[in-house]
């Protein structure tokens, strides 16, 4: 009996999935339109009301005295014990006195904590004493400017503090063309698969919501009834169908008229 019941359950179940899939087709179009106006206005609100960021690179080289002085080769040891000051050039990279010079080596009125927020400074890659310097801003320009003034400040503040011969420029910073964020087809795709995923969403808890029996089979399989007999038109269809009726008659007595 468990067995039967059990049966019984999946088949009602696979019955469910196949009208759900069905109410999600004959809704596809709706489902897809709403993607459309999702996604487009992603895009319109990207490119009206987010401002375009861009970003100047530039990546500094840290030259200590032992490897101005020395004959031989660097050892590994030497370049081990020099990635760990890298971090150090990091940190004096970003004082006070690095921003407050750059800043007014560019002449623009920024203050320490707001031109951190454009400022990233960072190793270029693990183990190494090459540190990148980046600059976010709205104006590519100033972003380059920016760049610019934070390494002649960084290379006078290192070599002030630490022991270290030389800070070189091995990249100088470049004019962005484009700018790095925001990303428009990427807000506007991001867009489009959230406006679907609502418009699916709201079909489904409406079907799900929606215990209306439709059909003679739906009867007998939830409520177990027989069915006896159907009647085949609602009383809004009968309505419909008496309007257009006297719509079909009015225009037939107007013809006639008019001969």
């Amino acid at each position: 009996m468990a067995k039967r019941m059990e049966t019984h359950n999946n088949d009602e179940l696979e019955i469910d999935l196949l009208q759900l899939v069905n109410v999600i087709r004959s809704h596809l179009v709706v489902i897809i339109l709403s993607g459309l106006l999702f996604g487009l206005a992603a895009l319109l609100i990207t490119k009206v009301f987010i401002t375009p960021q861009y970003v100047s690179t530039a990546e500094l080289y840290v030259l200590n005295r032992a490897d101005q002085n020395s004959s031989s080769s660097v050892t590994q040891s030497d370049l081990l014990s020099s990635s760990y000051l890298t971090k150090d050039y990091i940190e004096l990279c970003k004082t006070r006195r690095v921003t407050e010079m750059a800043v007014s080596a560019v002449g623009l009125s920024l203050t320490h904590e707001e031109m951190l927020k454009k400022l990233t400074v960072e190793e270029a890659s693990s183990d190494t004493r090459v540190i990148s310097v980046r600059v976010t801003d709205p104006d590519p320009y100033a972003a380059q400017k920016l760049t610019a003034a934070i390494c002649e400040a960084a290379s006078t503040q290192i070599q002030d503090i630490m022991d270290v011969q030389a800070v070189k420029v091995a990249d100088p910073a470049t004019i962005p063309e484009k700018p790095s964020s925001p990303n428009v087809k990427k807000n506007a795709a991001i867009g489009a698969l959230l406006g679907i995923l609502l418009a699916g969403a709201v079909v489904v808890i409406l079907f799900l919501v929606n215990d209306t029996l439709r059909t003679p089979e739906e009867v007998e399989r939830y409520l177990e009834l027989h069915v006896l007999g159907s009647i085949p038109m609602s009383e809004e269809d009968n309505k419909k169908k008496k309007k257009k009726k006297k719509r079909n008659t009015g225009k037939a007595s107007t013809r006639k008229t008019g001969k």
